[in-house]
């Protein structure tokens, strides 16, 4: 009676490390399925960490041409106004939120420079 008991104890030792294999082999494929989202998520995000430094870049080039063409007879404000700008353009402020920076700044925009600085901001 003793050996008949073995062979089954021995099948369902085997069936039970079979299902273990099964269920690993399935969670490693949904962990192999997770860590590929991740990378994908990863690549993404310096992607668009990296096209934002270069739109940042560009801003401020954009943002010191505009302020040194508008203040070429005020230099010393060029690197005021641009700051300000810089700012309006990643808030994406609107005419009255520019108004304000420009007031808390004590700035001011002549008309002939409203027209110039109105075609910079217009959302196209």
């Amino acid at each position: 009676m003793y050996a008949h008991s073995c062979p089954t104890s021995y099948t369902k030792a085997l069936e039970v490390i079979k299902k273990l294999h099964k269920d690993q082999a399935r969670e490693m494929k949904t962990y192999k399925f997770k860590l590929e989202n991740l990378q994908t998520l990863k690549d993404a995000s310096y992607k668009f960490i990296k096209n934002l430094n270069a739109l940042l870049l560009l801003r401020t080039y954009f943002s010191e041409a505009i302020a040194g063409g508008v203040l070429c007879e005020n230099y010393e404000h060029v690197a005021e106004l641009s700051e300000l700008i810089k700012l309006a353009f990643v808030l994406k402020c609107k005419d009255e939120e520019i108004e304000f920076l420009m007031e808390s700044k004590n700035l001011q925009i002549f008309c002939e420079d409203e027209e110039f600085l109105s075609s910079a901001f217009s959302s196209n």
